[in-house]
């Protein structure tokens, strides 16, 4: 299922994992990451934040500037 969602036949990408792991000893797990409802609601409020200009940073010409804005004394 894994290797064809990834357009592989399951028999090309298991000779691809046993070469790997005898040529140069690796085996590499991985598992696809999946959003919980509760990150797509807090990603949508930060979308929304993002198209009406709350809550963003603003653009700093140096450190100094990025540090003094932390620290509140630049506007």
């Amino acid at each position: 299922m894994i290797a064809k969602s990834i357009g592989l036949p399951l028999g090309t990408y298991l000779s691809m994992c046993l070469n790997d792991l005898v040529n140069r000893r690796v085996v590499h797990f991985s598992t696809p990451g999946y959003m919980t409802p509760y990150m797509e609601r807090e990603l949508a409020k930060v979308d929304e934040d993002i198209r009406a200009g709350r809550n963003l940073s603003p653009v700093f010409e140096d450190a100094d500037d990025a540090v003094a804005y932390l620290r509140g004394k630049l506007k």
